[in-house]
């Protein structure tokens, strides 16, 4: 069975599926129970508390979002019992001290708040691909290389050996019939030039990079005598693809993780500067 089809960027169900956006109107239900009657007694310990018409409905939202439906009665009634029990649950904690002595509940705080500063919506196309255009550094793809790899091993005769290599591939030898067995053997995949130097050592990047391998014809020529582990080897391009920017279709979930982290620390600073601005800090 094939997977539902993912929503575009910014569509309303990403955003109304949001955890964020589920945080937010919990916390508007936990942290906003009201009472019709009052006045300053709000929130003391023989005031019961009251769901506001205001809160019915948000309770009733957030019910609707997380169950991607019309709640029933019995599903709103066990949600109005969850908001009160909650409520009672935070009035006893505050009576005992623990919003001030406890660290586990100062953490808890903490981290919800942070929450809220860091809360943004989701990234619309148009913003995912302007933020592509704009850093397009950290979503280039480098350039991508496969080679013949015709290796000789350290040894008393390996100064022998290497010419006789050399001297074979001028001829037209095939290069999988020359030198010794390597570790990864007579061909390597199609990889990033830094992966190839780990492989094989920075000699052959260092080569490598110093072709300009887009005006070549593939095969290239082998290269000379590089060093490489535990001997020598001669390299050659047999395919390779140039260093791209690929297009937003192929790279979506990175760029939009991205923009989020990005954007989520600038909402937290912004957040946090107007509260050290609102404290006088």
């Amino acid at each position: 069975m094939n997977p539902a089809p993912r929503p575009e960027p910014g569509a309303p169900r990403r955003w109304f599926h949001s955890p964020i956006l589920h945080f937010l109107f919990i916390g508007a239900v936990l942290f906003g129970i009201s009472w019709r009657r009052g006045g300053d007694q709000a929130g003391s310990a023989d005031v019961p508390p009251v769901i506001s018409v205001e809160l019915e409905a948000a309770l009733t939202a957030e019910r609707r979002l997380a169950l991607g439906r019309e709640p029933t009665d019995l599903e709103l009634v066990a949600a109005r019992d969850r908001a009160l029990e909650s409520e009672l649950f935070v009035r006893e904690a505050r009576a005992l001290g623990l919003d001030r002595s406890d660290p586990i509940v100062r953490r808890r705080l903490i981290q919800m708040m942070q929450a809220l500063g860091e809360a943004v919506p989701e990234p619309t196309r148009a913003q995912l691909e302007a933020y592509l255009q704009a850093k397009p550094d950290a979503f280039r793809r480098p350039a991508r290389v496969a080679l013949d790899v015709v290796f000789i091993r350290d040894g008393a005769d390996s100064a022998a050996g290497v010419d006789a290599v050399r001297a074979a591939l001028a001829k037209g030898a095939a290069p999988a019939t020359l030198g010794d067995p390597h570790p990864l053997g007579p061909t390597l995949s199609s990889r990033p030039l830094a992966q190839i130097g780990r492989a094989l050592g920075p000699q052959v990047e260092a080569w490598l990079r110093s072709m300009s391998l887009a005006e070549r014809e593939l095969p290239g020529p082998f290269s000379p005598s590089l060093a490489t582990s535990g001997g020598s080897c001669f390299v050659r391009v047999t395919a390779m693809s140039p260093e791209a920017l690929p297009r937003l279709e192929l790279i979506l979930d990175q760029v939009r993780e991205a923009w989020l982290g990005e954007q989520r620390r600038l909402s937290l600073r912004r957040f946090t500067d107007r509260l050290r601005e609102k404290y006088g800090l």
